[in-house]
């Protein structure tokens, strides 16, 4: 279809510079003011000018709406105060943390007043997480959660919009959000289990502009256009998962159904889908999918560009509909359900007919992580063919293309990616140990689970570990191994001496995209590192030791720590220093490993004496390291820790361990001595694929409008 680019220049002028402004508003850094700077000098009150730092999770309204200060009667800056508040500024922004914010004041469905009921935006403000996803959930006020005023602008980054428990009965037009021509921008967000009584599940927009970008519409109802109902709007989706909408049962006769359903009476106006995912929705009748409706004119409702529209669920055309033939336009390559009989498929040679072979969706309940779902390596969306020139990333952040050609949908499907399970070893009883894993694919996924079994033990232990994401795509924890008896399923580890832990979990997704590959960790538990000294709790009296310039120092059956004796210094005035030591000669130690020397020491206030480890090596080196006594009167642990860094060759010939005293008077007795060796970690790691690169999950800026765009009105 040939169209007038400077016509198309013209057009798109307004919305690409919107976005940008809203994009800018997004990208504040966080920032809390002063206490001297957010001072109400009349009231000597404090509180948070903007941007508006959210300080409380509970909702209440601002003390004194436009004094520029976010501040509530019981201290705090919550929410709805914060809007209240930019709502006069005009421009604002406002950060959260991650957490759940809770809308609980009721007011009527559908007032313009951001004190009660929906949020409702008069001014152009930017709500921002600062750390991790920030749930607002409004189950506990009949309304929606935002209201956006004519000529009002809302940029949500980092946001997931809930509505748990009944749903909002009184809210016929937009679930989630209603836009009544207001500039409404979501960037990596998500809105889920929403619902409306009419138009729009979770987005409602009227004679407005929409930008959606690295983000999801999940759950959400209505009786037409479950996630998404646009009526003279123009606008961009940009990797974007819509997925688990559902068209109201209810809505058996009506003609107007539509996951996504675009009304264009306006001829400047079009919705672009680009590299986005709209599957596994239904609805009861037809049109699950895609419906477009275009008033005349000849000009699209919608331009569709390298996205996947295919497995939705309806009796008749459960992907696409349109009501004339140019409602759509398709652009580069798109894969769209076979029996999408009314949208010109069959024609276009920017459609492959057919199903995506789509996997299963990931973190659709999650609300501290992005859903997600890949097609499989056999999908004919992988590698389809070239990426849309204004996306360089995917939904959740990683680079496109992954090989010579891009993906359609809102995922990127890696090509050759990697994934290495690691668990620090030894396992040692009642140390801590931890478990790794890193996978590009998963980026965003929040939390993945590591199963753990143990072998060569009368009572098995299996386990489900839960490894949180640390880092883009890396996930961690750290876990305690405990002794028998086991308990199955409380989430500890438990294992004995020389048994073997298995670690397990399967790849997000192999090379061919299919969850079947098991990455393994074996590790051998160590035994309880053992005392190397000889008679180091001095039941055996004096054996083992070497004694020197005693005056009267021995093992005595007196005030032990542990067990029936202790070497006692008796002290004395003039007394020169006593010792005794313990000499290992040829230590079973090597590079890397750590030696521990511990005693539990009691010594008066007048004690006077130290604990030494020496260490000699095969090049001729020393090391010595040694503390004092402790001054309570009382058993203390001391200890003494040397990580050994050899050379090439160099080996440990002895270790010594010296206690030694001068005090001129009072007793110290020693106990429990010890002298133990921590073998050097060795991560163990499976996983021969090839590193996928991933950018870090940020925001998208808006791209660039696909050449037919003519933007908003």
């Amino acid at each position: 279809m040939r169209r007038d680019l400077a016509f198309v220049r013209r057009k798109i002028g307004v919305l690409i510079v919107s976005f940008f402004i809203g994009c800018a508003l997004g990208f504040t850094p966080a920032h809390a003011a002063s206490a001297e700077s957010n001072r109400d000098l009349p009231g000597m009150q404090f509180g948070v000018r903007s941007p508006f730092l959210v300080t409380a999770l509970v909702d209440a309204v601002d003390a004194n709406v436009g004094d520029g200060i976010c501040l509530t009667a019981g201290g705090d800056c919550t929410l709805r105060a914060a809007v209240q508040e930019s709502n006069v500024l005009g421009v604002a922004t406002i950060e959260v943390t991650g957490g759940s914010y809770f809308l609980m004041t009721e007011g009527a469905a559908g007032d313009a007043d951001a004190a009660s009921g929906d949020l409702d935006i008069t001014a152009s403000i930017t709500i921002s997480s600062n750390g991790g996803y920030a749930v607002l959930d409004f189950f506990r006020v009949q309304d929606r959660a935002f209201d956006l005023a004519p000529g009002s602008a809302l940029t949500l980054n980092g946001i997931v919009i809930h509505r748990a428990g009944s749903p909002n009965l009184n809210v016929l037009e937009g679930g989630g959000i209603r836009s009544d021509g207001g500039l409404l921008t979501l960037q990596n967000s998500t809105i889920q289990s929403s619902q409306s009584n009419s138009f729009g599940g979770a987005i409602y927009i009227d004679t407005a502009t929409l930008g959606i970008y690295n983000s999801a519409l999940v759950g959400n109802m209505s009786l037409t256009g479950s996630a998404i109902y646009a009526t003279n709007a123009g606008g961009l989706i940009v990797n974007t998962l819509i997925t688990a909408n559902m068209i109201n049962p209810q809505n058996l006769g009506s003609a107007s159904t539509g996951t996504v359903y675009v009304v264009q009476g306006v001829p400047e106006n079009d919705i672009a889908i680009i590299h986005s995912t709209i599957a596994g929705n239904s609805a009861p009748t037809y049109g699950a999918g895609l419906l477009a409706h275009a008033t005349g004119f000849g000009l699209p409702a919608v331009v569709v560009a390298n996205s996947i529209i295919s497995d939705n669920h309806a009796p008749v055309a459960p992907d696409c509909d349109m009501n004339a033939v140019y409602a759509i336009e398709w652009q580069y390559l798109n894969i769209v359900g076979l029996e999408s009989f009314g949208c010109e498929i069959f024609t276009s040679p920017n459609v492959i007919l057919g199903t995506a072979s789509l996997g299963s969706p990931a973190n659709l309940g999650s609300f501290f992580a992005m859903a997600s779902l890949y097609p499989s390596g056999a999908s004919p969306a992988v590698g389809a063919g070239p990426c849309h020139p204004s996306v360089s990333s995917d939904q959740l952040g990683a680079a496109r293309p992954q090989g010579t050609l891009c993906d359609l949908g809102a995922i990127e499907v890696p090509i050759g990616d990697s994934a290495v399970l690691d668990v620090t070893s030894p396992l040692i009883i009642g140390q801590p140990f931890t478990v790794t894993l890193t996978d590009s694919d998963l980026v965003g996924y929040g939390t993945w689970n590591v199963g753990a079994e143990s072998i060569g033990t009368i009572y098995p232990e299996g386990e489900n570990l839960v490894l949180n994401e640390t880092s883009p795509g890396v996930f961690s924890a750290d876990f305690t191994l405990n002794p028998p008896p086991t308990t199955m399923g409380d989430g500890n580890v438990t294992a004995g001496d020389g048994h073997i832990l298995i670690f397990r979990t399967y790849d997000s997704l192999n090379d061919e995209g299919q969850a079947v590959e098991l990455l393994t960790g074996d590790v051998a538990l160590a035994p309880t590192p053992a005392n190397q000294l000889v008679n180091g709790n001095f039941e055996a009296g004096s054996t083992g030791w070497t004694i020197s310039a005693t005056n009267g120092d021995k093992v005595k059956a007196k005030n032990p720590f542990e067990g029936a004796n202790a070497f006692l210094f008796k002290g004395g005035a003039g007394k020169t220093k006593a010792k005794f030591s313990q000499t290992l000669p040829s230590p079973p130690v090597a590079d890397g490993d750590t030696v521990i020397a511990q005693a539990q020491i009691s010594s008066g206030t007048s004690a006077n004496g130290s604990m030494e480890l020496s260490i000699k090596t095969s090049a001729g080196r020393q090391t010595k390291v040694s503390i004092g006594f402790a001054k309570n009167g009382a058993y203390t642990l001391h200890e003494l820790v040397v990580p050994l860094a050899l050379t090439v060759g160099e080996t440990v010939t002895e270790i010594t361990l010296t206690f030694s005293d001068k005090s001129q008077g009072g007793k110290v007795y020693v106990d429990a001595a010890s002298l133990t060796v921590d073998l050097a970690p060795s991560p163990r790691a499976t996983g021969s694929r090839t590193e996928r690169t991933a950018t870090d999950p940020g925001i998208l800026p808006p791209p660039a409008a696909p050449h037919s765009f003519r933007g908003q009105n």
